[in-house]
């Protein structure tokens, strides 16, 4: 889609989780949001940052974004299972300084830039990991959700999203319980979002 990925060195963690999910296909749209509540509570809990999620798979910090998470799967179609899936995490922890340009600065931040706190990098790597263990151990019964829903920052703002081809407008009302952005459009139709479907939401200026 035309963007880049910059990873300076010695200034972030990147991460891959390997799953042998044990859990239906259909929990599997769960797995990021999962995902992002794991990675916001093991930074808050080292940098005492109040740490904000933007739908589906953004974190933030005081508006600008320090985390980005993806994760892709394998399925048995015969079984109609997961086989497997990769988590991809990546966080901007120390100080960026001159690591990005001024365009970049001005939507991606670091941990440190943001709390003057300087984390160490392997007790985050476990902070993450000891979370997100807990959470795919138990994901099916949503105990993530609530959570999630008190830190995206979509919700009660008028967005623009791709979905396909097209471009939506509408309010985000919410999101359910399979992790989908809910949308009021300005026809008043509702609609669900899922991340397979919708890039690039973005508030709207209104």
């Amino acid at each position: 889609m035309g963007r880049s990925f910059v990873s300076p060195s010695g200034k972030g963690l990147y991460m891959s989780i390997i799953l042998h999910p044990e859990f239906s296909i259909n929990t599997a749209p769960l797995i990021t949001s999962a995902a992002a509540v794991a990675t916001a509570e093991a930074i808050e809990a080292l940098s005492k940052a109040d740490v904000k999620i933007k739908w589906v798979n953004d974190l933030y910090i005081n508006g600008k974004k320090i985390v980005g998470i993806l994760t892709e799967a394998s399925v048995d179609m015969e079984m109609r299972a997961l086989d497997i899936a990769v988590i991809g995490i990546g966080i901007n922890v120390r100080s960026i300084g001159d690591s990005f340009d001024e365009e970049l600065r001005k939507k991606a931040t670091s941990i440190e830039d943001e709390t003057g706190v300087a984390v160490n990098r392997n007790r985050l790597c476990a902070e993450v990991l000891n979370r997100l263990e807990v959470y795919m151990r138990k994901i099916e019964n949503l105990s993530f959700l609530s959570a999630y829903r008190e830190r995206e920052i979509l919700t009660g703002n008028i967005i623009t999203a791709n979905v396909g081809n097209k471009q939506i407008i509408g309010e985000a009302t919410g999101i359910d319980d399979n992790a989908n952005l809910i949308v009021q459009l300005q026809s008043g139709e509702t609609i669900h979002l899922n991340s397979g479907e919708a890039n690039l939401c973005r508030i709207k200026n209104v």
